[in-house]
């Protein structure tokens, strides 16, 4: 009995009863860490569901932004419109806006004015152009006039010219003979 008594103070006893306390607090610990295994999974996706939410309405206020550009764009493209085609007009209107110190919308109402002046005065000069020619168009044709009139002149100074009666007159003559 001696020997037993020393062994249960030595902690040496492998009886029945302490290694069932051994294996229940081993069977403790591992459902401990099954636990934290489950709470640290329930915690991560818990922070990709908030995570995934808040890329949702970060989409859904980026979303709320551009829907108002929506028929803009669907026009543009109708009309085969593209962004390539806007950058100079925009880096323009820009610049305009930088250099004369007015707001975008300004700059580009003042664009859309100095096109539509270049073509009235694109217009202005064709015509112009065209008053130029007429006077040489006018010219060419008073001279062949005055060809003309000088050379019926010589015919009926040379006696080769009749008048139109006297045509007539000469086609019945020479019938009758």
């Amino acid at each position: 009995m001696g020997s037993e008594l020393g062994e249960k103070v030595l902690g040496q006893d492998y009886g029945g009863e302490e290694t069932a306390r051994t294996r229940s607090s081993v069977n403790e610990t591992a459902e401990a860490a099954a636990l934290r295994r489950e709470a640290t999974d329930c915690t991560d996706q818990t922070i990709n569901q908030h995570q995934q939410k808040y890329d949702l309405e970060a989409r859904e206020a980026k979303l709320q932004m551009i829907q108002p550009l929506i028929p803009s764009v669907k026009e543009l493209q109708a009309l085969g419109v593209t962004f390539d085609l806007l950058i100079p007009y925009l880096m323009t209107v820009n610049e305009k806006a930088v250099t004369e110190n007015i707001d975008l919308k300004t700059a580009a109402y003042n664009i859309v004015h100095d096109f539509r002046e270049y073509r009235d005065l694109e217009s202005l000069h064709k015509s112009v152009e065209k008053a130029r020619q007429q006077p040489e168009v006018l010219q060419a044709f008073t001279v062949q006039k005055q060809a003309a009139v000088a050379t019926v002149m010589n015919e009926f100074a040379a006696g080769r010219f009749f008048r139109k009666r006297d045509c007539r007159t000469n086609r019945i003559r020479r019938q009758m003979e």
